[in-house]
């Protein structure tokens, strides 16, 4: 996949949060949270990836609230990695992909929080992800394939999507 140096920037620093936040022992994990922002302790130790994964998102929307957008994302990116099916933490994954500029990752982070949202009646989140996905859809490049005259189409054209290739 190519990814925009923003992209990869921010994967860089993902990786460096996740490596910092192994664990010590096999059986534990430790989040690394400054107490001041997170409102935690930082020697909160727990083996629970739930627990962690809300460590992680409740510091990436204060971040976010702070105004310190990078640093939120790499928060909500971590917080997907240990609970990825949570609806809320995969739109904020897609809304930072797409402050990013990583607008195929953002897209189908979108469209994973769109089904969720539908999935769980929650239409705040449904037209937020409707709302973000039309802003990428406007910014990608689409293809659209119409054969030419000597083939027998049955009027059939098709539209490249460039997620699933």
């Amino acid at each position: 996949m190519l990814l925009t140096a923003s992209a990869r920037s921010l994967s860089l620093v993902m990786l460096m949060c996740l490596l910092a936040a192994r664990p010590a022992a096999a059986d534990t994990t430790t989040l690394p949270v400054d107490s001041e922002i997170a409102g935690c302790d930082d020697s909160v130790r727990t083996d629970d990836p739930r627990l962690l994964a809300d460590q992680w998102f409740e510091r990436g929307r204060l971040l976010r609230e702070q105004g310190k957008q990078t640093e939120a994302c790499v928060c909500f990116e971590a917080s997907h990695e240990l609970m990825p099916g949570r609806g809320g933490t995969l739109l904020n994954v897609g809304v930072c992909r797409v402050q990013a500029g990583a607008l195929l990752a953002a897209r189908g982070a979108l469209l994973g929080a769109l089904g969720k949202a539908h999935t769980d009646a929650r239409a705040d989140r449904e037209q937020i992800a409707r709302e973000q996905l039309a802003i990428v859809d406007m910014r990608l490049a689409w293809l659209e394939l119409v054969p030419p005259g000597n083939v027998d189409d049955k009027g059939r054209t098709g539209r490249w999507n460039p997620t699933r290739w």
